[in-house]
């Protein structure tokens, strides 16, 4: 396999730094699902022991909702650290235009004593769909923002919105860390999130498989100054999502879930 993974990584011509917004244009999943024939049953009440084909109910979806009225009702599980400001502004829809307060990156406190803030606004956030679930925390960044949401015990979304929809990657928790196996994108029509799901023992399976290190490097050259310090793949995924935690840029963040995600195919 790590051959395989080699030769596939070795006949492009190598994953950019920084995703560009074209390149990050994932097409869009079916949601309206498919579903399976009618099964034939013949005489089934007859004989109780004869079985009963269940129908194809089609794919599991969850549905979207617009950011204006997701933050409506569900934003303020998120204070103190981020909170809406609802102060009326002549000439602002506070519909289509959304005023957060939250952090400052630089953690940086003030004379009084208290964490240094900023004012960061959403632009269109009656156009911008998310999932339209609680969610568990947020990111706000400097080209959009991150929302976790907590599908089932082990199956985790993280949904990063950006000005084209919404991305998702489909996570599996392990040694409680969110491993992405899967992704899609949701345009601004897309009414409900086909759901992708993998066996989280799959994802354990592969974590014990050999790293190719030399299909790492062509998917994320920074490791190549550490490649010495990696022996397994779980070396890595450390390193990678430790890197997610000071990384401001989405662009960058999926960038690393897709390595994730390749190198535990």
């Amino acid at each position: 396999m790590n051959e395989n993974l080699t030769e596939m990584v070795q006949s492009e011509e190598g994953v950019p730094e920084v995703f560009s917004e074209t390149e990050l244009d994932l097409p869009t999943e079916d949601t309206e699902g498919v579903i399976g024939e009618d099964p034939v049953v013949t005489n089934a009440a007859a004989d109780p022991t004869n079985e009963v084909e269940e129908p194809d109910t089609g794919d599991v979806t969850v549905e979207t909702s617009y950011l204006s009225d997701w933050f409506e009702q569900y934003g303020n599980v998120f204070e103190p650290d981020i909170k809406q400001l609802k102060t009326k502004i002549r000439g602002l829809d506070p519909r289509s235009d959304i005023i957060v307060v939250l952090p400052h990156e630089s953690n940086e406190q003030l004379e009084d004593g208290t964490l240094k803030k900023k004012v960061e606004l959403f632009k269109r956030a009656n156009e911008q769909k998310v999932i339209d679930l609680p969610a568990i925390s947020m990111n706000v960044y400097n080209n959009g923002f991150r929302i976790i949401y907590q599908y089932s015990e082990n199956i985790f979304f993280k949904a990063y919105g950006i000005k084209t929809g919404l991305i998702v990657a489909f996570c599996n928790k392990i040694n409680d860390q969110l491993l992405p196996y899967a992704q899609t994108k949701l345009g601004k029509d897309d009414d409900s999130l086909v759901v992708q799901f993998k066996d989280e023992n799959e994802t354990i399976a592969s974590l014990a498989t050999e790293l190719d290190k030399e299909a790492l490097q062509l998917l994320y050259k920074q490791t190549t100054k550490v490649i010495d310090d990696f022996t397994s793949k779980s070396n890595v995924i450390d390193w990678l999502i430790s890197r997610q935690e000071t990384i401001t840029d989405i662009n960058h963040h999926l960038q690393i879930d897709n390595v994730i995600t390749t190198i535990l195919s």
